[in-house]
Parts: structure tokens; C-alpha cells; sequence
């Protein structure tokens, strides 16, 4: 009897742990160079062999998934029984009916094209990538499949630093804990006495993890070279380390302070920095008697009108409440093709809907030695 061909293996415990999961949301990485990628695409493959089995694997664009695409060429044909590929649905079909799909999404909208196709198995690799948390939260709903034996899973990986930082670091890392110590279980209770036990988990992982590229010398110096913060990030898979701050001493410990309410007597201001190719971001502030600043939350997203930019803004804080919002210049410019283009300008937009815009100061320098 020939000897069975092992076409792929995990390379580390790490990535085992992460195909092995059952749990209902699962991260994983946090660290440049530990096969994430490889985790995410062989992990689809744990239930292929049940009954209406369907994955789907995602990355923010076609281009990026193509690497996917290739890597399973590389690997799937050499299986026992080797899926059939359909390029133009760009799905593998597997000889027991299971489905692996491959796609990309990087807005809340892009999610319709995936709507009502009882995915069981949603992998979304460098999720970081994606700034809005709806994102994942809407696919969630799509995460069903109509055989019971088989285990929805939604599954994830990530570098600290991305978009998605913010709301990843949220979701996971405080849920699980910086060394994914503990799994976050909860409960829904809905009408009718439905009941259904949801979790969470984070698996770290780092290069070292990988005898590839931990046995790189070239590579290993490459990330040992990065300036201090983004090593911490890219490295260590330190999800407490900032992002493009300017003032790097900056620290979790020691700035981030517990929830208060907002004394009345204090200031409250919004600073907003328009983008749309880029994400737009709105932070709320108050400053005391003593004109100390603290920095309430910081609201983002992407893709998107000035009047939804407006309406999330209004969602997420009461405008009325702030005696000023500062924006920056661009917010008073008329972002059509021509110059005479005479469409509103996104302070105008924002006026019509009782946002009132200021004029910030731009000197960057200036303003952050003030600071």
C-alpha cells in the first residue's frame, strides 16, 4: 500500500490550536511572518467532508486574495481527492459536496454579495485591514449552515497597527487577554425562551513561530530593524503599542484613566479630520477648570458620504453638547472634477445637518509643541 502524502501540516502549535478551535469567533496572529494566511486557508478545510458544508475566505480586495487563490493551487490538487477548481467562480468543489469560496470585502456594503448563502465557515484574513467593525458583525449574520453536526466558525487575523485596531484590540484582546489566557463566553437570551452560548478567542502567535522565517537571518533582521514602536507591533505582536503617535511616550498604564461623567462647567470640543479613500475621524474632548485635556473617544470609518458622516457622528455623540468643532481645511473645499463645480462642500453638508464647523489650526508643529 503506498504511503499517504501529507500535503500540509501545521508548523507550529499556535497554528494547530487555531485549526483545532471550535470556539465561535476566533483571532489570530498579531505578529508579521507566523502563516497566518496558511492558518486561515487549510483551517476551512476541518469540516469539508460534512454535509452542506460552505467556507468562505476573504481578503479586503481580489488582488490580495489571489495570493490565496495561488496557494491553494499549489496544495489542493495533490489531496487523496483532489477538489475541482471553477476559475470563474473562484471555488473549490470537494468530492463530498463541501465548498470552499474565495471573495473579497472591505465595506459594510460589499457584505450584500455574500448575503443568504449559509456560509458555516468565514475566514477574513488580515482583517486588520478593515476600520468598521460592522464589517465582521454583518457577516456574522451570514455565519449558518442548515446540518447540525456542523460548527459555524468565524475566524480572523490581524497585525496590531492596522485600521482595524481599534476595534479588534476591543473585541478580542481585552475580551481574551494580551496572551489569549482565557476564552470570553456570554449568553443571548432572546424572545421565546431562546437561548444560545456564544465565544471568543485570541491565539497569539509570532515569527518565532515559524521555523521558515525564524531561521531567516535576512528576514529576522528586516523586522529587528524597525523603528521601536512598529517592531513592538509587528515583532512582539504588542497590541498595546501605538500607531503613528506623535508623542511616543504615550503609555495604556499610565494615560488611560476609568469612564466619568462629564462635569457641566467643563468644555467639550470635536475635532474632525475628513477623509473618504482614507478613514475620517472624529475625536470628542473636555477640558477642566485646570485645562487639562482628556480625550473621551475617537470615532472612524470609511468610504463614505458627508451626510453618513454626519449621521454617524450625531449617533455616536450630542453635537449640542459641544461648545466648538474644530476640522481641517479641506472640509471648506468643493471636492468635485471641475472648478466651478458648485456641490456642496462637507461644511456645508455638515451645517444643513446642525453640525457647525470651525476652522482648526493646520500648523502640525506649532500645534503639537502647544500640546
Amino acid at each position: 500500500m503506498a504511503e499517504e502524502k501529507i500535503v500540509w501540516a501545521p508548523l507550529s502549535k499556535p497554528q494547530t490550536d487555531f485549526c483545532r478551535s471550535t470556539e465561535t469567533e476566533v483571532l489570530y496572529g498579531g505578529a508579521k511572518g507566523c502563516a497566518k494566511s496558511d492558518a486561515i486557508l487549510f483551517a476551512a478545510l476541518s469540516q469539508i467532508h460534512l454535509d452542506r458544508y460552505k467556507a468562505l475566505i476573504l481578503r479586503q480586495t481580489f488582488p490580495e486574495v489571489q495570493e490565496l487563490i495561488d496557494r491553494s493551487q499549489r496544495s489542493f490538487p495533490e489531496m487523496a481527492n483532489p477538489p475541482k477548481w471553477a476559475g470563474d467562480l473562484k471555488r473549490w468543489t470537494f468530492p463530498g459536496g463541501g465548498l470552499l469560496q474565495f471573495g473579497y470585502c472591505k465595506t459594510k456594503d460589499e457584505v450584500q454579495r455574500y448575503h443568504g448563502q449559509e456560509w458555516a465557515y468565514i475566514g477574513f484574513d488580515e482583517v486588520g485591514d478593515v476600520p468598521d467593525e460592522r464589517v465582521w458583525v454583518m457577516l456574522m449574520a451570514e455565519n449558518r449552515c442548515p446540518n447540525p453536526e456542523v460548527i459555524r466558525m468565524m475566524r480572523g487575523t490581524a497585525n496590531p497597527g492596522k485600521p482595524g485596531h481599534p476595534w479588534i484590540k476591543r473585541r478580542f484582546i481585552d475580551k481574551c487577554g494580551k496572551q489569549g489566557e482565557k476564552i470570553y463566553r456570554f449568553k443571548y437570551e432572546m424572545p421565546g425562551g431562546l437561548v444560545a452560548t456564544m465565544s471568543r478567542r485570541f491565539i497569539p502567535a509570532r515569527v518565532t513561530d515559524n521555523p521558515i522565517y525564524a531561521n531567516d537571518a535576512v528576514y529576522m533582521a528586516n523586522l529587528f530593524s524597525l523603528p521601536e514602536m512598529i517592531r513592538r507591533q509587528l515583532l512582539y505582536g504588542d497590541w498595546d503599542a501605538g500607531f503613528g503617535m506623535a508623542l511616543d511616550e504615550l503609555s495604556e498604564d499610565v494615560h488611560l484613566i476609568q469612564n466619568f461623567e462629564i462635569p457641566g462647567n467643563w468644555t467639550q470640543f470635536g475635532a474632525f479630520d475628513w477623509g473618504f479613500a482614507h478613514p475620517w475621524s472624529f475625536g470628542h474632548y473636555a477640558i477642566n477648570e485646570d485645562g487639562v485635556i482628556f480625550k473621551i473617544n475617537t470615532y472612524t470609518g470609511r468610504l463614505m458620504s458627508d451626510r453618513l458622516i454626519g449621521e454617524q457622528i450625531k449617533n455616536y455623540v450630542d453635537v449640542n453638547q459641544l461648545d466648538y468643532i474644530v476640522a481641517g481645511h479641506d472640509c471648506w473645499a468643493h471636492h468635485g472634477a471641475r472648478r466651478d463645480d458648485t456641490t456642496p462642500s462637507t461644511h456645508e453638508r455638515f451645517a444643513e445637518q446642525g453640525i457647525y464647523l470651525t476652522r482648526a489650526s493646520v500648523a502640525r508643529y506649532a500645534g503639537l509643541r502647544n500640546f
